[in-house]
This record gives structure tokens, C-alpha cells and sequence, in this order.
């Protein structure tokens, strides 16, 4: 489609790295790594970020 295609010429917006993506969020609302363990529930995967 034609405007598909312009966008995708004109504004293309790279995907976020993941992690760098999670840092942001925790950064904007205040949070620490050990506030992620009860949504990741696996505490060494939380300290990998």
C-alpha cells in the first residue's frame, strides 16, 4: 500500500531494544530490580538486566 510505503520511508521507527526498553520503563515509574520479581518470578533473570 501506497501509504505503508511512505511511512516506512519517512518515518521509520526502529524496534526498541528489549532490555533497554524494560530500563526505560523501571527509570519512568520509579521502580528497582527487585520490584520486577513478582512479574518475572525468577530472580536471577531479573539481576541479568
Amino acid at each position: 500500500m501506497l501509504v505503508e510505503k511512505y511511512e516506512e520511508l519517512n518515518w521509520n521507527i526502529e524496534t526498541p531494544d528489549p532490555i533497554e526498553a524494560i530500563k526505560y520503563r523501571m527509570e519512568e515509574m520509579n521502580l528497582k530490580q527487585k520490584d520486577l520479581i513478582r512479574y518475572i518470578r525468577n530472580k536471577s533473570k531479573v539481576s541479568e538486566l
